[in-house]
């Protein structure tokens, strides 16, 4: 049976963890994992406790990593392997979007608003384009009908329109 390296570098996993942190003061960091002040200070502090799994699951699920990732600095093949061709950077903001938004703060909301933004100005492009593109295809249509000197479009009518309730 193959045997697996199981041992934990602590030091590395802390500074995994304080790399998560970094931009949070130790309260906020606290109040946004779910735990006491108390566990973010015996960890990150002076003291440096090792860090419990509960509190690495934590740390993982919040900012949208892979607890492997915590543990071993790696990732497992699903994640490194990004179907779509993610680079690292890219994973990286998405695990911070993710995190920003499920942090139920005032920056979550004003997230939400500026992505929604975003999309609507996607949106919008998206319909210039095809608006553009409904615009060359008239003027193609049109410009082929002049330059054949034949229109595409219906001829109007000449002459008097019979008046509703008129009679003759």
């Amino acid at each position: 049976m193959k045997k697996f390296d199981l041992s934990l570098n602590y030091d590395d996993i802390r500074i995994r963890l304080e790399d998560a942190m970094s931009g949070y003061k130790p309260a906020q960091w606290a109040k946004y994992i779910g735990v006491s002040v108390n566990i973010i200070a015996n960890i990150h502090g002076k003291v440096k406790q090792p860090p419990s799994l509960q509190y690495i699951i934590a740390v993982a699920r919040k900012t949208g990593r892979p607890v492997e990732w915590y543990l071993y600095g790696e990732e497992s093949d699903a994640m490194s392997n990004c179907s779509i061709g993610c680079d690292e950077d890219l994973m990286d903001l998405c695990r911070k979007v993710k995190a920003i938004i499920e942090s139920k703060t005032h920056w979550a909301d004003s997230l939400r608003s500026n992505i929604k933004s975003f999309k609507k100005g996607l949106d919008n492009d998206k319909k210039m384009e095809i608006l553009d593109q409904r615009l060359k295809n008239v003027e193609a249509v049109t410009s082929k009908g002049h330059s054949t000197g034949t229109s595409k479009t219906p001829a109007r009518r000449t002459g008097s329109k019979k008046k509703a309730g008129s009679s003759m």
